[in-house]
């Protein structure tokens, strides 16, 4: 089965198409359709060869971004919204868009809009990380007598 983001009923295929590492097409630039120019993020309507058929369970961490992004757009909160969510993913540039997983690049968007909006400093962010990364120790690799 074959399929275009746009239009999946046509099940249509270009010869050459590829996916990328993480789901987001092998090729450098869009460049126009009908409906005007196009972002690198745009792969409405690109060919976009096979439908994976393979159910992959959420990693915990996936599901914290989840939560997390559920609890900052919630209609209570309302400190970062899908649109800002998505307009992240825009500006992020082709070879960092490519290089990340879909929840990592849901992360990267909320860290950098939170940072936008001067709710979290850059500095504050990176000092807490390194804070937890210092309670947890680094796994080393088990030997065999």
């Amino acid at each position: 089965m074959h399929w275009t983001h746009r239009n999946v009923a046509k099940r249509t295929v270009v010869p050459g198409a590829r996916m990328g590492q993480h789901g987001a097409m092998d090729h450098q630039t869009h460049d126009t359709d009908d409906k005007g120019p196009r972002g690198y993020h745009d792969i409405g309507g690109a060919p976009a060869g096979a439908i994976p058929r393979v159910d992959l369970p959420w990693q915990h961490w996936e599901k914290q971004v989840e939560a997390i992004r559920g609890l900052l757009g919630d209609g209570t909160r309302r400190i970062v919204s899908l649109d800002e969510v998505r307009r992240g993913f825009e500006t992020f540039g082709l070879d960092k868009y490519n290089t990340l997983s879909f929840y990592r690049r849901r992360l990267e968007a909320m860290t950098d809009i939170l940072v936008e909006k001067g709710i979290v400093s850059r500095a504050d962010l990176e000092a807490a990380i390194a804070r937890e990364r210092a309670r947890w120790p680094t796994p080393q690799p088990q030997t065999r007598p």
